[in-house]
């Protein structure tokens, strides 16, 4: 026999699924049938559902106590949150962009000032003075290319080791032209 049953929400599902599994425990193996079908015929369908093919009433319970713990072990996992890091490409990059973080996090500066030091002896122009100062006049605009890349790649660099501090491990990353160095760098910063 055809089992269906239906519901607006899954916790309503899940609910619905308690009580005629608590039904069932009573029920007469005789009035089986009569029930299956009128789940299938007396009932509106809704988004949530639940149907299965029973032979008897011991059958029907075990379908629905693992269903029951199927919905139950779904929702726990749902509540874990799932972090995905997106790093964007050129563009996205403007004098001062550091300078909020870098004020309020003492931890995000000294990690800025490391790689802003570096990048600074790599590439000779003040990484740090981009990324820090939103009134800075420097001789070349941070939306040239050799500059915002740099600008760019320094922030995301700075802002992915510092969320690594503070225990903020993404499952994935995703990276748009430039960012997908920084995407790609993940991997290398997290064997550090």
């Amino acid at each position: 026999m055809l089992f269906v049953v239906s519901a607006k929400t899954p916790s309503a599902l899940e609910r619905y699924l308690q009580n005629y599994l608590d039904f069932c425990s009573q029920m007469d193996e005789s009035h089986l049938h009569s029930m299956c079908y009128t789940t299938c015929v007396g009932r509106d369908q809704y988004k949530h559902r639940f149907a299965c093919v029973v032979r008897n009433v011991a059958e029907l319970t075990e379908r629905l106590k693992n269903e029951i713990s199927s919905l139950r072990s779904s929702k726990s996992s749902a509540a874990t949150p799932h972090v995905i890091f997106g790093f964007p490409g050129q563009g996205a990059q403007y004098h001062g962009m550091a300078h909020d973080l870098s004020q309020r996090y003492s931890g995000f500066r000294a990690i800025l000032l490391e790689a802003t030091n570096a990048a600074t002896l790599v590439t000779g122009f003040p990484v740090l003075a981009y990324l820090m100062e939103d009134s800075f006049s420097p001789v070349a605009p941070v939306d040239e290319s050799h500059i915002g890349q740099i600008c760019t790649f320094v922030y995301q660099y700075a802002m992915y080791k510092w969320l690594s501090t503070l225990g903020v491990h993404p499952e994935g990353v995703i990276g748009h032209s430039l960012g997908e160095i920084s995407a790609a760098g993940r991997f290398l910063l997290s064997t550090e």
